[in-house]
């Protein structure tokens, strides 16, 4: 049986009513567009994909190594974003502030130790740390597109957000939305 994978660093409650509150008037401005729920909420440090159960076992293997090569830090979410067009974006998000030497750091560990254990890693031309608030399929219309500029436009910065550790994460797809389930956590150093 394999399991779909990834590493992240997961949100505070602090920081997940920071987006929220954020959140809210995008969402009724746009509201053809399907948000995902916060429990869903992370930041992604490297998506593996599906694993089998010794290459499960490597991952956690990884994360602790990764971890014991990082030192705690503080991060923000940031302001809002989206990749794609403006009339045709793929993805909204909110952006990530703070210590950003230390979380691209930490991704550089957690990339070399996923490599050091021969797991599969989805190639990322560059680490672009987000936090994803909806995935889109069709383009928007004219007030849509004002909205998501205004939106973007707003700068505010949430609450500090220690990071302390890594999560290995379980993804189930389904019709409903994805569920994330922590299935290992490693601590900083």
């Amino acid at each position: 049986m394999s399991t779909r994978t990834f590493l992240a660093i997961e949100l505070d409650d602090a920081t997940r009513a920071f987006i929220s509150a954020q959140m809210q008037p995008l969402q009724a401005a746009l509201p053809r567009v399907r948000f995902v729920g916060s429990d869903t909420w992370h930041i992604t440090l490297a998506f593996l994909g599906d694993l089998d159960d010794a290459q499960l076992t490597a991952s956690f293997v990884a994360a602790d190594a990764a971890a014991g090569a990082s030192k705690p830090f503080t991060l923000r979410a940031g302001g809002i974003g989206s990749f794609g067009t403006e009339a045709a974006p793929r993805v909204i998000w909110i952006g990530v502030a703070g210590d950003r030497a230390a979380l691209d750091a930490t991704q550089t560990h957690v990339a070399q130790e996923i490599r050091s254990q021969g797991l599969p890693m989805r190639a990322e031309h560059h680490y672009s740390p987000h936090i994803t608030l909806a995935r889109l399929k069709q383009p928007l219309a004219p007030d849509e597109i004002a909205a998501l500029r205004a939106a973007r436009a707003s700068q505010a910065h949430g609450p500090d957000l220690p990071v302390r550790g890594i999560s290995v994460m379980r993804s189930q797809l389904s019709p409903a939305g994805a569920r994330y389930t922590r299935m290992h956590y490693a601590p900083f150093a």
